[in-house]
């Protein structure tokens, strides 16, 4: 079904009337996917003339939607924007798009339309950063979007197609956050980008950005364990040892002081054995470690967890739990049973049912379904359900909820594929 849309661009209050000013009427294409202008979201291969335009992508499958239809299998948020992945290789990406991050070669700087179908080759993952995005495959990293600060590890202008690199070596493991990536090879680690303050370590008074990927020379021919990149830092578990570089301020390498670290130092072990998971956030760490698991967490977590080494977190459940992840000042734990706990920092609502600004407690996140993945942005957060069904929530300003418009929501709601939520 296709049916006319009007954008409101303005409205003029009178005494006793009101009017309101259109942009352009575009073509709404509900059973392509939506989207602006005459081919939809859901056709590919149009111009902005529209011209052309290919099939319609086929539906996206839930607990209302069957066979034929594509079915979600990852998700990854990044600072404003968020992608999915489908069994059928192929990609949809919503929010922020002023770099090429989504990976849409003539779409507009936000995609607040319901999630587009990327221009983007088939990945086994992806990762998003700030206004970059790199994806996996067989070894082999490319990336797309900002190249301001060398994020995509080549030389060359913003792009939204995808760029493969060149690492000296065959990648097993993606990590980005904000301006910089890293990637985990067997025995390698290489990492590219903006350096801050030390997460891509290179010779003394050689510090500054640049593009190529340079391999961790203090890591050649470790076997690194798990993998996070921050902010400021990043961190590597080997082992039940974990060593974190970058920039020590609010002790978020757990050294113990706020010294910057230009070489993986070790954190200091007043965490028992074994470490499970490794866990990196904006200003923070976290191990998963001992028996029973319980959370060991340094750096500014909240206004209730700062600390300069790793300090059992007292919010933590006796649960057993899927994945952790840690973000802006916050943390969210997937449990086994599919649910999803939150805390942490809440001035964007990623924390529902509170009206703490710092909430010192796991709170359970309502109206999700058994979840399988969840996945943090800035300041929004997703979640992946058994029915394949997406919900976001927290800020909106580009569109990262994937609801169709931007106002922000405090409790999850569905990524609408076609059409607009309710």
């Amino acid at each position: 079904m296709t049916r006319l849309r009007l954008l409101v661009t303005g409205v003029t209050l009178l005494s006793s009337a009101a009017c309101i000013q259109l942009a352009p009427p575009t073509l709404f294409d509900e059973a392509g996917g939506g989207g602006l202008g005459p081919g939809g979201a859901g056709a590919t291969g149009g111009d902005d003339a529209g011209n052309g335009g290919g099939p319609a992508a086929p539906p996206v499958c839930s607990a209302t939607v069957g066979e034929p239809c594509v079915r979600v299998v990852a998700i990854t948020a990044g600072r404003s924007s968020t992608c999915a992945r489908f069994d059928d290789g192929s990609l949809r990406c919503w929010g922020g798009n002023d770099a090429g991050q989504l990976g849409l070669a003539s779409r507009p700087s936000s995609a607040f339309e319901p999630p587009t179908p990327s221009d983007l080759p088939s990945f086994d993952d992806i990762v998003m950063g700030d206004v970059h995005g790199c994806g996996l495959k067989d070894g082999t990293v490319s990336c797309w979007g900002n190249n301001a600060v060398g994020q995509l590890g080549v030389v060359g202008p913003n792009t939204p197609v995808a760029q493969p690199l060149a690492l000296g070596g065959e990648a097993l493991e993606l990590a980005t956050r904000n301006f910089t990536t890293c990637a985990r090879g067997t025995d390698q680690l290489w990492c590219w980008g903006l350096d801050l303050d030390g997460q891509n370590p290179w010779p003394p008074g050689e510090a500054g950005t640049y593009s190529p990927p340079t391999a961790v020379a203090e890591l050649d021919g470790v076997a690194i364990d798990e993998l996070g990149v921050a902010r400021n830092h990043a961190c590597v578990r080997i082992d039940d040892e974990v060593r974190c570089w970058g920039r020590g301020e609010f002790h978020r390498l757990g050294t113990g002081n706020q010294q910057n670290q230009l070489t993986p130092t070790p954190v200091l072990k007043t965490y028992p054995s074994p470490v499970h998971r490794l866990a990196v956030g904006h200003e923070f760490g976290c191990v998963i470690a001992g028996t029973p698991a319980a959370a060991y967490c340094w750096g500014y977590f909240n206004a209730f967890h700062s600390h300069a080494s790793p300090t059992a977190y007292a919010g933590w459940l006796d649960l057993p739990y899927r994945d952790v992840q840690l973000g802006f000042r916050i943390m969210c734990v997937l449990y086994q049973d599919g649910s999803v706990r939150c805390a942490g920092t809440n001035g964007s609502g990623l924390i529902p049912l509170t009206e703490e600004d710092d909430e010192p407690l796991l709170l359970a996140v309502p109206d999700l379904g058994t979840v399988t993945q969840i996945s943090l942005g800035r300041f929004h957060a997703c979640a992946l359900d058994t029915d394949g069904e997406v919900n976001c929530w927290g800020r909106n300003s580009e569109g990262e909820l994937g609801r169709g418009y931007l106002s922000a929501q405090e409790l999850p709601g569905p990524v609408v594929w076609e059409g607009i939520a309710p």
